[in-house]
């Protein structure tokens, strides 16, 4: 797969476009570890950097640590810009086997009292009857005056969930919802409800009501409490023979049900594409108008080879094309190229992988005056060549990959062109360690 950038802000604008797209082209590529299948190896520490003088400065770096003994995993991240620094701690507490967040205590640092102050925390319990309660406070200065608090509860087919906010010290109601499902586990009612305070109980505020053909969602109607209920959106959908599936928003006015908007998904097997077609209702002239239509086609491999959006013009008859791009991969599945058009203007990135997969360069390129095409920008990555992506562990979820691999990945390098010659602009880099062992 290929890579990922991210920092949008904080480095010049010319990367924003890049990064942009490698967050389509990563796909699925970012790799979490579940607990259980993790090795020894832990992630440790993050750094990132803006290089060579590049608007606007920023850094970073972000650490953890996990004390088994404890089940508590201590992160911390330190970051310097323009307006100053700034230091922030997370104590997150997991369950005796380490694997599910129970609670998290938020702390920032006091740089003129040089010590941590307590800003936030949450925490999530079970009660004896079975329901789950969720609590998260926040405030400043150590004084956490300001939380919401969520307690769910399941009996049978009814879900109940109750929202309070912390006022003046105690937990405030603030509303209610009662979810009802059927037979097949499909959501058939969600009302809510708002608490009156003066009257002290709940009162209906709105509802949604679902209604399936069998085990296939059919439609859904929503509605306003005022005094009784009050139709306001209705959503309907259906499969017709050839296998188009059609969906209609429509809102309530003049006492019957007005069509607004119309989707119309299309499969077509043997080429493998998907069309998503989507109108407006022109109730002047009784039509649907103002159509955009998606073409997505894919590999035999279920990968995606060819994009395109485009507008319906009524005036030429015809659709235009207002973004389009094309994707091509290697015989181990990587991709190599994307050739994207948008809004007139073209651009490709290209992406290198060495022997065992492992994404080591990217790079945009964009035509000249003259059309030929030009790298503009690139990416340098390297991997551990002795640590699999596989085997390791970020608990807190601290990496912010941009890059996939068979191997962990050590330093990512960005590049402009300034002139003729490229410049660095950022890098990344990844610290890693022997996992501490959990608990027998």
């Amino acid at each position: 797969m290929a890579a990922k950038f991210t920092h949008c802000s904080r480095s010049n604008l010319k990367g924003a476009a890049m990064r942009r797209f490698w967050t389509v082209a990563i796909f699925a590529a970012i790799w979490t570890v579940p607990l259980s299948a993790a090795g020894e190896i832990c992630l440790k520490k993050t750094s990132y950097k803006t290089q060579g003088g590049a608007v606007p400065r920023y850094e970073y770096e972000f650490s953890q640590i996990y004390d088994a003994k404890t089940s508590v995993l201590e992160k911390i991240y330190d970051e310097i810009n323009d307006d100053g620094r700034r230091r922030t701690k997370s104590a997150v507490k997991f369950d005796e086997r380490g694997e599910r967040e129970i609670g998290r205590t938020e702390y920032e640092w006091d740089f003129s009292a040089d010590k941590w102050r307590k800003v936030g925390l949450s925490r999530i319990e079970r009660t004896k009857d079975g329901a789950f309660v969720y609590v998260s406070v926040q405030g400043q200065n150590g004084k956490l005056n300001q939380g919401q608090k969520i307690v769910e509860k399941r009996t049978g087919a009814t879900e109940i969930s109750q929202n309070f906010t912390l006022k003046n010290g105690k937990w405030t109601p603030n509303y209610l919802t009662k979810r009802l499902y059927d037979e097949n586990h499909k959501t058939t009612l969600i009302t809510t409800f708002e608490w009156s305070a003066k009257a002290k109980k709940w009162t209906p505020y709105e509802k949604s009501i679902y209604r399936y053909n069998g085990d296939v969602y059919a439609s859904s109607e929503g509605y306003k409490w005022r005094g009784k209920w009050v139709p306001q959106t209705k959503h309907a959908a259906f499969t017709a023979a050839d296998g188009a599936r059609t969906e209609i928003n429509f809102t309530w006015s003049k006492d019957a049900w007005q069509p607004q908007e119309r989707t119309v998904q299309k499969i077509e097997p043997e080429f493998r594409r998907f069309t998503d077609l989507r109108c407006r209702w022109d109730a002047a002239r009784s039509e649907w108008n103002g159509c955009y239509k998606n073409v997505r086609e894919e590999t035999e491999q279920g990968r995606q080879k060819y994009s395109a959006s485009s507008f319906w013009r009524k005036e030429s008859q015809r659709w235009e094309i207002v973004f389009e791009n094309e994707l091509s991969y290697d015989a181990r599945g990587n991709l190599i190229k994307n050739r994207e058009t948008s809004d007139g203007e073209r651009r490709e990135y290209v992406y290198a992988y060495d022997e065992a997969g492992n994404n080591v360069s990217s790079a945009l390129r964009e035509p000249d005056e003259s059309g030929k095409w030009r790298e503009t920008q690139k990416t340098v990555n390297v991997f551990e060549p002795d640590i699999l992506a596989r085997d390791v562990m970020d608990r807190g979820f601290i990496g912010d990959y941009v890059a996939a691999g068979e191997n962990a990945i050590k330093s990512s390098k960005q590049y402009f062109l300034d002139g003729d010659e490229f410049k660095l602009n950022e890098m990344l880099e990844w610290f890693y360690e022997k996992c501490e062992q959990s608990r027998e």
